[in-house]
């Protein structure tokens, strides 16, 4: 990811005049019509192919079944693990757009949501992206155990696929840290009622103020317990915490 990156980042952003072929019809005609291709699209026109690809691509994912919300959700998720701040910054605004609060963002940028059926699909998302080849039955039997559909499923494929297209094409200062390895294994789990509501918030790597957050909009409602041991913030490996009751809320 991180050569993929760097090497799209310093590509040249075309416009039509020096952009080849099929993509020179492509960038000219977005610019007739919108007055500009962005650095993005323009960075594309490198390749005919891949200006092409993902124009379709784009469209074509207009038409999922999965809610506007919900899929700017599942980028969030899946721009925060790959690191590129305009991506991020633009599915925010995208976002808010479509009626997410800032808290609805900030859970999205962690890979998660106070709605557990939209907390699987995002879990899922990132599944996708970080390790395609470890899907397995019990984890499309997961999502569907959450009432989404096939078609659903096989979206969630696409829109994690869209990302993968824009990230390396855009460029940004806020996007040049290092991208993370992969999605962490959960490390506090924090429950609202009898449902699971966050299954990563990582205390070691800064986010221990989520859990604070949380607590406070639910209150009596929410407890935090241990979870799994897993990598921090470094890539490190924590000790497995102790088992034990779960941390009643401040509130309580």
């Amino acid at each position: 990811m991180t050569t993929t990156s760097a090497t799209a980042r310093r590509l040249p952003a075309l416009t039509p005049d020096q952009a080849q072929g099929r993509a020179r019809e492509l960038l000219a005609d977005i610019v007739e019509r919108h007055g500009s291709a962005g650095e993005m699209v323009s960075t594309m026109a490198n390749s005919p192919a891949v200006i092409e690809g993902y124009l379709s691509l784009s469209r074509a994912m207009k038409r999922v079944k999965i809610p506007r919300a919900l899929s700017e959700k599942l980028s969030l998720a899946v721009q925060e693990w790959i690191g590129c701040g305009t991506c991020r910054e633009a599915h925010a605004a995208a976002g808010r757009a479509a009626g997410l609060s800032e808290s609805d963002i900030a859970l999205a940028r962690q890979g998660t949501s106070t709605d557990p059926r939209e907390a699987a699909l995002i879990a899922l998302a990132l599944k996708v992206f970080a390790e395609p080849g470890g899907l397995g039955d019990a984890d499309v039997a997961e999502v569907r155990a959450h009432g989404w559909s096939d078609r659903v499923i096989a979206e969630v494929v696409g829109v994690v696929s869209l990302n993968l297209l824009t990230a390396p094409s855009t460029s940004s200062p806020a996007s040049s840290r290092p991208p993370r390895r992969r999605p962490p294994r959960a490390c506090l789990t924090i429950g609202v009622g009898s449902g699971r509501v966050v299954r990563c918030v990582r205390s070691a790597c800064g986010r221990g103020a989520l859990v604070a957050e949380l607590l406070g909009r639910f209150g009596r409602a929410a407890s935090v317990r241990a979870g799994r041991a897993g990598p921090d913030g470094n890539g490190q490996t924590r000790p497995r915490p102790a088992r034990g009751p779960a941390v009643p809320s401040p509130s309580a």
